[in-house]
């Protein structure tokens, strides 16, 4: 079977999600603790969230198509993979975050 694209070119899926999954994380990590943007960081993480495990079912997809170990294992699954589990833990970091200082925001309210 013809490659989806070339081999040696394997690291760009993964470059390119890593740095997406790096700079929604980022925004996360400094944007909460502030209160600000919450649809948006949520937004993002719950994209990545949907996005990544379709890059799994993608990688299981060409691995069964007979594509090269390049294509299907470093190329989509190991993004898919790691963007699953780091984004599910800061996802989860992020909500108790958003809901802790919307609880704040609430006592503060009802003492007023």
């Amino acid at each position: 079977m013809e490659p989806w694209f070339d081999p040696k070119l394997s690291f760009i899926p993964g470059m390119f999600f890593g740095v997406l999954g790096g700079a929604t994380g980022i925004m996360a990590g400094k944007l909460a603790p502030l209160g600000k943007a919450r649809r948006f960081v949520l937004g993002s993480l719950y994209a990545h969230l949907v996005i990544s495990p379709l890059l799994i079912c993608i990688a299981i997809y060409a691995q069964q198509v007979g594509q090269p170990f390049m294509i299907w294992g470093p190329g989509i699954a190991l993004p898919g993979v790691i963007n699953s589990v780091i984004l599910s833990i800061t996802t989860m970091k992020t909500l108790r975050i958003y809901r802790e200082l919307e609880g704040r925001s609430l006592a503060a309210q009802a003492g007023d």
